[in-house]
């Protein structure tokens, strides 16, 4: 699962043999601390996910309760406050909005055929 919070981006999946744990991983630093403050993070450079913590599963299920119930913006865009990552989410916006127009091209010819 990815999660785009307007203060981190983050892949969750999980936790090999442990199910109780999920592996939390963001790709810039401080993004795991954002979310989970008092997460032992290890960075692991041979990954493609730079850094990475063991986080209690229904610790991670708290979080994001809390991420939806604390949305207080109407653009998510604009909530972004560090430059570089609003630019990142930016251009995944960019591309989920190409995406949907070819898709949208795709329907409209099948739907014609």
């Amino acid at each position: 699962m990815w999660v785009f919070t307007n203060k981190a981006f983050l892949s969750i999946v999980e936790f090999p043999g442990q199910a109780e744990l999920l592996w939390v991983r963001a790709r810039f630093p401080g993004h795991i601390e954002a979310a989970f403050p008092g997460a032992a993070v290890r960075e692991t450079p041979e990954c493609d996910y730079r850094y990475r913590a063991a986080v209690d599963r229904d610790a991670v299920g708290r979080w994001l309760s809390r991420e939806v119930r604390e949305v207080r913006y109407g653009n998510f865009k604009q909530s972004i406050g560090e430059n570089f990552y609003h630019d990142a989410c930016l251009s995944v916006w960019t591309e989920m909005f190409i995406w949907s127009k070819k898709l949208m091209g795709i329907l409209r010819t099948t739907r014609a055929a």
